[in-house]
């Protein structure tokens, strides 16, 4: 059996060993190669059945589900593009350097 209480003390012991720059350049680059697409995949499928569902709302619920969160999630999916891909051209300056 797991000792969760243990597990949580030991991780946050050695939570600094994830704040080492390596640590934080991996995780970035994984966040831009792997995760990012990922959650743009799941995006399209989202903002797709929100679409479909508008054909049966009416309203404001229309524009929420036809434009509102579509919106909302393309926005939030582009920001986050946009910075994890200066967070990495800032990381391949530095690492140059």
């Amino acid at each position: 059996m797991v000792d969760w209480k243990m597990l949580q003390s030991e991780m946050k012991v050695h939570a600094v060993d994830f704040v080492r720059k390596e640590a934080k350049e991996a995780a970035v680059l994984w966040l831009k190669e792997k995760g990012l697409p990922a959650a743009k995949e799941i995006a399209v499928a989202y903002v797709a059945a929100l679409k479909e569902s508008a054909e049966k709302e009416t309203s404001w619920c229309r524009f929420r589900d036809c434009v509102f969160l579509p919106g909302v999630v393309q926005a939030a999916l582009w920001l986050a593009g946009n910075m994890l891909e200066r967070m990495t051209a800032a990381q391949n300056t530095t690492n140059r350097v």
